[in-house]
């Protein structure tokens, strides 16, 4: 089901929203990895899917998009699974080792949900404990074009050009940093890096 579905993903983003995809070379061909992406829109998920292809993503997703049983259901047959945005979630901390501890790979955004304004927010420390503990590499992404072709409150889709850029893979050794904060820090910036390779055209 998960290819099928992202299968016909990459073609309405290829035909309507001409979709430019950069660094496909920077996600790892095997082995666990963690995914780490702005947020600006519902339509994210199916964009770094994308441009993911050959790899299978699991997506970390808020519980509420979970309590429709059949869009829940759905969901979970792509690699999705539930977490509570309030506090620490420790069932989806320990899934999250779970899969990443399989040589799967895990989509996180940092800042913690969607950016209304696009400007990237502070990432929060929970994405270091995974990247440090498992000692597996994060890859930076950034997405520009989500927000207008899906807006904030909108419910239904605008065609604009989309592009996703992947950053070169980051290591990161609990050792050498001060905080759990300071590793999401980084993270964040490199994120910044990335989005700094597309120009202002749409």
């Amino acid at each position: 089901m998960y290819f099928i579905t992202v299968s016909l993903i990459v073609f309405i983003l290829k035909v309507f929203f001409r979709i430019e995809i950069r660094g496909k070379e920077n996600i790892p061909q095997q082995g666990a990895f963690i995914l780490a992406c702005n947020h600006t829109s519902y339509f994210d998920p199916p964009i770094l899917a994308a441009g993911c292809f050959f790899r299978r993503l699991n997506f970390l997703a808020k519980e509420e998009l979970f309590r429709h049983r059949l869009f829940g259901w759905y969901i979970r047959c792509l690699g999705a699974f539930p977490i509570k945005r309030e506090g620490t979630d420790i069932s989806a901390v320990k899934e999250s080792i779970k899969r990443l501890r399989r040589g799967e790979s895990l989509v996180i955004f940092p800042e913690g949900g969607r950016s209304k304004d696009g400007v990237l927010k502070q990432g929060l420390p929970g994405i270091a404990l995974l990247a440090t503990r498992e000692k597996i590499p994060v890859v930076p992404a950034f997405i520009k074009g989500a927000s207008s072709v899906l807006s904030t409150g909108s419910r239904s889709l605008r065609l604009r050009k989309i592009c996703v850029g992947f950053g070169k893979p980051l290591f990161f050794n609990a050792d050498d940093y001060s905080s759990y904060g300071e590793i999401a820090g980084k993270i964040m910036d490199a994120i910044k890096e990335v989005s700094q390779h597309f120009d202002d055209k749409e």
